[in-house]
């Protein structure tokens, strides 16, 4: 008797184990009463009786203390999933405001509860890239990889997190690798064909990256981040008609999906589509689209700084240099230590005649590249400007020894020295210069500069 109430229990609790708590209270009713009821039907004696709801009593306890300890075990895994949860969303809102730092203690909060959660490790590792810590983002990833099954989408998703870090590294040949990885197991999937044509395009194989946003876009023709890089690589191959095209459709997808709705991501992404719009406008002198396209962005991206600098490139053209430094101070305010911008600033205002002020950009400028010999002449000719001869001839000698072919700084040079009433100094410093240049014109280069001056 004892041993069938035995194999019977056993039976139970591997039904029990496998069952969601509704069937485990129904299949613990149907097993007792089972149990009772052959029990009874078997007895013959009173005492018989009484052995038997001793035995039902013991089964009755036995399943109670396994239900606790089952029903224990499954809230704590519970628990357990709704930190890790947690500490996961806390890390992603933290990657979304760039607290970068922030989102990896959270990271590592959630895989103190649970070491082999693939979700964290992904996430993990994209912030670690973010902050340019890429070895360690790589082994967070390859760990993701084998820990997460082959056949799921996280597994893939996986693989795509590595392409997209080795693509940050510009590792470009084994982040296309691990596209092809993720595109190999489902080709279906669009954003690794969309991370190929962008590692294609900035290896500048313009074709092969139209090619892979075209597989993209044969699963979703909607898909605004391949229409742009379609767009992008027109652009690179000079089909600028066609470019413009896919700019707009892009454009048109994110009209759809309504701006103001955007994450800060695809708010770049829409910056950045009107931005090649201009500068394709930009390229072909179309400058009033140029600078009404490079609005747009801004409009949706304030501190977008390339927008800001090309509008200022775009004033440039148009000789409206007031509006061209203005431009670049927005620019310089975003990224304070940007040469580009305080170089074009500069120059705005040496056409504006603003003479000390261009000198003042120009001396930022020596800040951030002091061995930058142009940016050494540019402020000796605003010295010039300033009639400040002496401190223009030492700037132009520095542009000189940095780059002694310059032949602009010698021009340069040669007025400093004849305002300065050096005359004799001044045409030979004239004689150079125009010696450089005639070297240059008829041998393209200046290595053979000494052989041609030799007498």
């Amino acid at each position: 008797m004892i041993k069938w109430i035995r194999e019977k229990m056993d039976v139970a609790a591997e039904f029990l184990a496998a069952s969601p708590p509704l069937l485990i209270f129904i299949s613990m009713f149907i097993v007792f009463f089972y149990i009772y009821a052959k029990l009874y039907l078997d007895l013959q004696k009173p005492s018989d009786l009484g052995t038997a709801l001793g035995f039902l009593g013991i089964l009755i306890g036995l399943m109670s203390i396994y239900y606790s300890i089952y029903t224990s075990k499954k809230s704590t895994k519970q628990l357990g999933d709704v930190q890790i949860d947690y500490w996961n969303s806390r890390g992603i809102d933290h990657r979304k405001k760039k607290e970068y730092d922030d989102a990896l203690q959270a990271y590592d909060k959630a895989l103190e509860i649970d070491q082999l959660s693939v979700k964290v490790l992904i996430n993990k590792a994209n912030v670690l890239s973010d902050k340019g810590h890429y070895g360690d983002a790589i082994d967070a990833i390859e760990r993701a990889i084998r820990l997460e099954d082959p056949k799921s989408d996280r597994y893939l998703r996986a693989w795509n997190t590595k392409g997209e870090i080795l693509f940050r590294q510009g590792k470009y040949n084994k982040a296309i690798n691990a596209f092809n990885k993720a595109i190999e197991q489902n080709p279906q999937l669009v954003y690794p064909w969309i991370n190929k044509g962008a590692v294609f395009y900035e290896k500048g194989m313009y074709n092969d990256a139209i090619k892979a946003y075209d597989e993209a876009l044969d699963l979703d023709s909607k898909l605004v981040a391949a229409h742009y890089g379609k767009g992008r690589a027109l652009i690179g191959k000079n089909e600028s008609n066609n470019a413009i095209n896919e700019l707009d459709r892009a454009i048109e997808g994110f009209d759809r999906a309504r701006p103001e709705h955007l994450n800060r991501d695809a708010i770049e992404i829409y910056a950045g589509v009107w931005n090649e719009k201009g500068n394709v406008f930009k390229h072909h002198g179309k400058y009033e689209n140029a600078i009404r396209a490079y609005r747009n962005a801004i409009s949706f991206n304030p501190h977008f700084k390339i927008s800001w600098y090309n509008m200022g490139n775009a004033f440039l053209e148009k000789c409206e240099y007031d509006k061209a430094v203005d431009a670049y101070d927005k620019a310089i305010e975003i990224t304070p230590l940007d040469a580009a911008s305080w170089q074009n600033r500069a120059f705005a205002l040496f056409r504006l005649e603003r003479y000390s002020e261009a000198c003042n950009s120009y001396d930022k400028l020596i800040e951030i590249s002091p061995e930058f010999s142009p940016a050494w002449e540019w402020k000796g000719n605003a010295l010039i400007g300033l009639e400040r001869f002496n401190d223009a001839l030492e700037a132009l000698v520095r542009s000189i020894e940095l780059d002694q072919y310059n032949s602009t700084a010698l021009h340069c040079k040669s007025i400093a020295l004849r305002a300065l009433g050096r005359i004799a100094e001044a045409n030979d410093a004239l004689m150079v210069a125009q010696w450089i240049e005639y070297v240059i014109e008829y041998s393209g280069s200046t290595s053979s500069y000494f052989d041609l001056s030799d007498p």
